[in-house]
């Protein structure tokens, strides 16, 4: 389990690296690399490439959608349709991983 780590590790120092020596602005784009490959390396690590390729795609799906708070223009219902298809996923996973149990029970309030 050490090597996991270990491993992840160096994925997020090598990855980061290429990224920030690239930059115009190294310095400030660094931190936020390091923040977002770490992420990438803990969910990998500690949850699996599934996981990983879910968070990414429903990042990716979510950010690069032109979002606007007036329902009447032309393109609302595209961003809006995908942010409720991700709200109802995410409840049907969560509601499949209970397996039938309730949500909350008596011994965690005894």
């Amino acid at each position: 389990m050490r090597t996991h780590w270990l491993a992840a590790a160096g994925f997020v120092l090598i990855y980061s690296l290429l990224q920030t020596l690239g930059s115009d602005f190294p310095a400030v784009q660094a931190p936020f690399v390091i923040v977002i490959y770490t992420i990438a390396a803990v969910v990998v690590v500690r949850f699996g490439l599934i996981a990983l390729a879910a968070g990414i795609f429903v990042a990716d799906l979510l950010g690069n959608m032109p979002a606007t708070g007036n329902f009447s223009a032309w393109y609302a219902s595209g961003p809006l349709f995908a942010l409720v298809l991700v709200a109802a996923l995410a409840i049907w996973g969560f509601h499949t991983s209970l397996a039938g149990r309730p949500i909350f029970s008596r011994e965690m309030f005894d």
